[in-house]
């Protein structure tokens, strides 16, 4: 069978391809991939001026990374045939039914994960900031949209 996975550089080039590229990465040690240093949207924001700011996010080049941990380990199990983090990844977006940036997204998944973990006596912290080295613009972000119907 031939291995369809490859080594991911945070120089890749193919990410130059794209306006927006967010990695999900569920391993030990992922948050390795990143650095500090995103935009966030205030809370308490009316409809309107988030949707202003979605709208100007979505724009802007991204090059992020929600990882399942820092530098640490990570449970593997946990989830109903998953990682606790991807039970947490999928049940968020399962759920939901607004538009998203994917920091909203990540708090949701990171509360959930830091409270399965924690059933196991185990710290794990998700964590989500931009690829280091991969051009991303300071106020971009990733918007996921609901499918209808």
């Amino acid at each position: 069978m031939k291995d369809s996975c490859r080594g991911f550089s945070p120089k890749d080039q193919s990410l130059g391809s794209f306006l927006k590229r967010l990695i999900v990465a569920d391993s030990c040690f992922a948050g390795k991939l990143t650095r500090s240093s995103l935009a966030k949207l205030r809370p308490g924001l009316t409809n309107d001026a988030r949707m202003t700011m979605l709208k100007t996010i979505a724009k802007k080049r991204v090059r992020t990374a929600m990882t399942s941990g820092g530098e640490q380990p990570v449970l593997d199990t946990g989830g109903k045939g998953h990682s606790v983090f991807t039970e947490a990844f999928l049940g968020v977006l399962e759920e939901n039914k607004i538009i998203l940036e994917t920091e909203r997204l990540f708090w949701a998944v990171r509360t959930r994960v830091v409270h399965a973990a924690s059933q196991y006596n185990m710290d794990q912290i998700p964590t989500y900031w931009p690829i280091q080295f991969a051009g991303h613009e300071s106020l971009g972000d990733f918007i996921f949209v609901p499918r209808q119907g």
